[in-house]
């Protein structure tokens, strides 16, 4: 096989390991000779004009351009995989960055080795396409060389590409394979924390749920304790009385030795031991006083000291005698004591102010035998009021209100003579609304307002009456003469207007004067007008007879 080799001067010709060198010498009329060992001419023609020698792409350039891209794309591909490592390297600190570095270098990368390719295929392609041009006269040979060499720079250049697709794609797998690692360790570390959040959530469950058992068992236990606390006193409402838990002794005849108190704790004012109706007491004892100087301290305590030489006693108000609530009704035994022993005691005031309020106890049941004491009769075991037992010395003050009283139950029979005079009963108490009379008699009754009656007696026995007189017709005269009228309005019916007279204005007249009451308990004055009734009458009667005669003389003068 023959080959062909163009060097800088000559053309060099190999077969069956045989060279032999032809010489190129350019002649002044363009055309190139070549001088063989045997001095053989070999001629080329039809060449252009001004072209030099240098202008031909002898093996050697075409080869070391060939070098210089290989080592570009050397270069390129190393720089590709240094930028993989240092992605790899970095992956899990700055992927982020990495990415873009690597991304970036790799298409700098890539774009600047297309591009030099491609500039060097275009620089190959056109001189390929013009050596071609050129040898379009030379032998099949050197054709065939020419095209063996642009296939093999051809097949450079694919090899080249393919390369830097695989070293891409290479660098993509590694990113997919870094990224599907990073993935794994982040779904194993979520499913870690799931686990241990499902843990939690079934503990905190369970916690949950025994709490609510325990809740629900105490609550069972507090309602069922309020269940029997509201039957007791539903119990002790049906019976009256708010039965507490017993004392062992009550101070019911003299007061506890001085102390202080503050409205909880009573606290002695020397060091001694408490002893209370001949017991000594103990911490934790409950006691009874009911005969302090102030009454607004008696009531149920429990001894936190007892007290000694060294110390002094202390009281404290029990749990169940330590508000208004618990005090109403309140009922205690006592168990112990030289005088109170085995009695029941009550508290006695009614609508009671803890520390405020007065308190007073009763005892109501003794182990003794009883008796009837002042207004009261004893048969068997029933008492009863006496005959003529209650009287008003007994009854407290404003004791009797309307809301005790039931209707009718007041009668005639149940009333002592002369036992509602006016200091018994309250100014304003009789009102029309509390009143149905048919005959009202008294000796002297005072109304203010008006009264109405459809008939009205005064009493007017001539034995009741003394320094009896006639009234003569001057004197009635003169009596009128004196009287003042007025027209008014009281104050409790300001739309009313009355007619009369003033008991102020009659007492400054001699004539007028005796017209006058005054009330002995308010002082208030009142006018008699049933006096000036008889005084008007007199009064008309003298002008009848007057008109009568005056009558009578003009019959007479006629």
């Amino acid at each position: 096989m023959a080959t062909a080799q163009l060097l800088n001067n000559s053309l060099l010709f190999t077969s069956n390991g045989t060279d032999a060198r032809c010489n190129i010498a350019a002649s002044a009329d363009g055309i190139f000779r070549f001088n063989g060992p045997a001095d053989a001419a070999v001629e080329m023609r039809n060449i252009a004009a001004a072209t030099l020698g240098s202008s031909a792409a002898p093996l050697s350039q075409v080869e070391s351009k060939i070098a210089t891209q290989e080592t570009a794309a050397a270069a390129a591909r190393q720089a590709v995989a240094d930028a993989a490592a240092a992605l790899v390297t970095t992956e899990q600190n700055a992927r982020s960055a990495a990415d873009t570095v690597v991304a970036n270098a790799a298409a700098a990368a890539l774009t600047a080795s297309e591009a030099t390719a491609a500039t060097a295929r275009g620089v190959i392609d056109q001189r390929v396409a013009d050596e071609e041009t050129a040898r379009q006269a030379a032998d099949t040979s050197a054709a065939a060389a020419n095209l063996s060499a642009r296939n093999v720079l051809s097949a450079a250049i694919s090899q080249e590409v393919s390369d830097r697709q695989a070293a891409v794609q290479a660098e993509a797998t590694a990113r997919a394979n870094a990224d599907a690692s990073a993935a794994t360790t982040n779904a194993d570390a979520r499913a870690v924390i799931v686990a241990s959040v499902t843990a939690e959530v079934t503990r905190a469950t369970a916690a949950e749920a025994a709490a609510q058992a325990a809740a629900i068992s105490h609550a069972d236990t507090i309602m069922a304790q309020e269940v029997i606390d509201r039957n007791k006193a539903v119990q002790d409402a049906q019976n009256g009385v708010v039965w507490k838990q017993s004392v062992r002794c009550l101070a019911g005849s003299a007061a506890v030795p001085s102390s202080s108190f503050d409205g909880t704790t009573m606290t002695a004012s020397a060091n001694g031991a408490l002893v209370i109706d001949s017991v000594s007491v103990a911490a934790g004892d409950r006691v009874l006083l009911a005969k302090e100087a102030d009454a607004k301290n008696h009531g149920i305590y429990t001894v936190q000291a007892a007290g000694d030489a060294s110390n002094p006693w202390s009281l404290q108000r029990a749990e169940d005698f330590n508000s208004d609530a618990e005090i109403v009704a309140a009922a205690v035994l006592v168990r112990e004591g030289s005088t109170y022993q085995d009695q029941a005691w009550i508290m006695t005031t009614d609508s009671a102010t803890l520390n405020t309020s007065a308190l007073a106890w009763s005892v109501f049941s003794t182990p003794g035998e009883h008796s009837a004491g002042s207004g009261l009769q004893l048969a068997g075991k029933e008492f009863s009021i006496s005959t003529a037992g209650v009287s008003t010395a007994m009854i407290q003050d404003n004791a009797c209100t309307e809301d005790k009283m039931a209707p009718n139950s007041v009668g005639s029979s149940q009333l002592k003579d002369d036992a509602c005079d006016t200091a018994a009963i309250q100014d304003d108490a009789v009102t029309d609304a509390k009143c149905n009379f048919t005959h009202v008699q008294a000796s002297q009754a005072t109304f203010s307002g008006a009264c109405q009656a459809q008939t009205y007696v005064a009493s007017s026995d001539k034995n009741l009456k003394m320094a009896i007189e006639p009234l003569t017709g001057d004197d009635a005269n003169e009596i009128l003469s004196h009287l003042p009228s007025y027209k008014y309005r009281f104050k409790s019916e300001p739309v009313q207007e009355r007619y009369g007279t003033i008991a102020q204005d009659c007492l400054e007249n001699e004539a007028t004067k005796d017209f006058v009451r005054a009330d002995p308990e308010t002082g208030q004055l009142s006018v008699c007008y049933q006096d000036i009734i008889m005084v008007l009458c007199a009064s008309l009667k003298d002008c009848q007879e007057r008109l009568s005669m005056i009558e009578a003389d003009m019959v007479h003068s006629d």
